[in-house]
């Protein structure tokens, strides 16, 4: 081993030209203890990880003398290698996901610093999106589309890139219901369309912008956020509320956070009632106190009505609950309000010693004999176990 990293890192650079990417490949491929082109059935176990320092060391170097192509070169070859052995690896700890990403996203940093033209920068730009769209394996392209954002820094490479774009783009995106694996890649294509016109931002773009928006919004949450957002930004408040309004209809709860915190923005001065339901929504989705006390803040005489319609909700998830968490929410409200005897009867009721112990500074004191004897009842099994 010693011997193949002195080798790579004092004979790397010294070839006449440089090596080809295929030539690195090679080398690296060794390291795994094989010939290039050649797989193993022997799983290389985690806690046995290919030591990849040499070549990132010899690229430093080149990178250091401004040999900045033939460490892309190096960088290219080291992600290959590793997409490619990625069946003969056990990768539960991530490393090598982390190793492909970091030399695909040094990739990109050598092509910038190389100061390339659009002609010279296109072979680049086409190998990114052949691999995005080759997508094998498939966890690892999100690596390569970051690295096109970051090598298409001019208009001509952000056309170039659209031009490639244009013959995967979906007429449609299949329901998740029916077809989740065509409902990602459809919207992930789309996402990527937004991303180019977005970044174009002339105005034959925008309109192209908001067509995509308006057709899709109702697809993916994700598309709605990004319309609802694009609306903010050119000031189109109210047709940004209207479009954020449907979305948090049409998607499930857990994912329209980001819709819901602009509705708070926008009506928090506008319109007083939607306003105090949107921050009843939002905490009851996000269980952040910070909501609860501006709620609590903006109701007056009616907060009695919704304390009840929020514990009401609460017991009735903690009823259908599978821990603590549920419960813990109840509590929390209780004490906050004063209600401490419905507090001890949640904590009683759990037949928990971590929620008696959670509690145990704001109602043991209050209620020390029931206390005491919760801990006799729970105390005994819980060392037997």
């Amino acid at each position: 081993s010693l011997k193949k990293h002195f080798l790579i890192y004092m004979t790397g650079e010294e070839v006449k030209g440089g090596k080809s990417v295929q030539d690195y490949k090679k080398d690296i491929a060794e390291l795994y203890g094989r010939p290039y082109g050649r797989t193993y059935d022997t799983m290389i176990e985690c806690g046995n990880e290919i030591d990849f320092s040499p070549f990132n060391e010899l690229a430093r170097r080149h990178i250091d003398r401004r040999n900045f192509i033939e460490a892309a070169k190096m960088y290219q070859a080291l992600s290959e290698v590793i997409a490619e052995s990625m069946d003969m690896v056990d990768d539960s700890d991530g490393y090598y996901g982390g190793e492909f990403g970091s030399a695909l996203e040094r990739f990109a940093s050598a092509v910038n610093s190389a100061g390339l033209r659009h002609e010279e920068k296109a072979s680049y730009i086409e190998y990114l999106f052949k691999k995005y769209i080759a997508n094998d394996p498939d966890y690892f392209q999100e690596n390569y589309e970051t690295a096109l954002e970051s090598i298409c820094t001019s208009r001509e490479d952000l056309e170039h890139w659209k031009r490639l774009l244009s013959p995967h783009i979906p007429e449609n995106i299949p329901s998740p219901n029916r077809n989740w694996e065509k409902h990602y890649e459809s919207t992930q294509l789309l996402l990527m369309q937004a991303y180019i016109l977005d970044k174009l931002d002339d105005q034959k773009s925008k309109e192209e912008l908001y067509d995509l928006f308006a057709k899709h919004y109702l697809s993916d949450e994700e598309f709605c956020n990004l319309y609802v957002k694009r609306l903010e930004k050119d000031g189109k408040m109210e047709e940004a509320a209207r479009i954020a309004e449907e979305g948090v209809r049409r998607f499930p709860p857990h994912l329209v956070s980001e819709l819901r915190h602009f509705l708070d923005r926008f009506y928090e001065k506008r319109k007083p009632e939607k306003y105090r339901e949107n921050l009843k929504s939002i905490f009851f989705e996000e269980r952040d106190w910070q909501y609860y006390e501006k709620l609590k803040e903006i109701s007056g005489s009616d907060w009695s009505k919704i304390l009840k319609e929020m514990i009401e909700h609460f017991s009735s998830i903690r009823n259908h609950g599978i821990g603590d968490a549920d419960r813990s929410i109840l509590v929390e409200t209780y004490i906050r309000e004063k209600m401490y005897d419905d507090a001890l009867e949640e904590v009683l009721r759990s037949k928990s010693l971590e929620m008696l112990g959670q509690y145990h500074k704001q109602l043991s004191a209050r209620y020390p004999s029931e206390y005491f004897d919760a801990y006799k009842r729970l105390i005994i099994p819980f060392v037997d176990s």
